[in-house]
């Protein structure tokens, strides 16, 4: 079993965080593993070829849900946890250039087996794009 330094936790709202976030948690108490959680924005600005306004205000919104969704999901936990956000439109060069640059040995992220689950969650494609190991949690 490889013994990881830096985890990255791709979660998407704060339900599917505590989740993954209790379940990291031996990886950063036994193994003094790094934590850091980690939410994906999409990117408006590409698809917006009229009013640049419209779209920031929108993305904007969205930017700052997600970096306060992120403090609360921290302030539940019990070891020290990095947050990181990720505005982008391609996600999995992104998100291997963020591994690269800090560090990351392994990517984690959560899975719902819900109806369409397979063709709308990102989770298992990453195990395609991404340098690293990647764990996924069912949800």
């Amino acid at each position: 079993m490889a013994v990881y330094t830096h985890a990255l936790v791709l979660i998407h709202d704060q339900d599917d965080g505590l989740t993954l976030l209790n379940h990291v948690a031996a990886l950063s108490k036994t193994l003094g593993t790094k934590i850091t959680l980690c939410h994906l924005s999409d990117d408006y600005r590409p698809l917006d070829y009229v009013s640049d306004g419209r779209m920031g205000d929108r993305q904007s919104k969205d930017v700052i849900a997600a970096k306060d969704m992120l403090s609360r999901v921290v302030d539940m936990a019990s070891f020290p946890v990095e947050i990181a956000e990720l505005v982008t439109i391609r996600r999995f060069r992104e998100v291997e250039d963020f591994v690269t640059k800090n560090g990351i040995d392994v990517v984690i992220a959560g899975h719902k087996n819900r109806f369409l689950g397979t063709m709308t969650s990102w989770s298992a494609e990453f195990i395609n794009h991404l340098s690293v190991d990647v764990l996924i949690h069912h949800l």
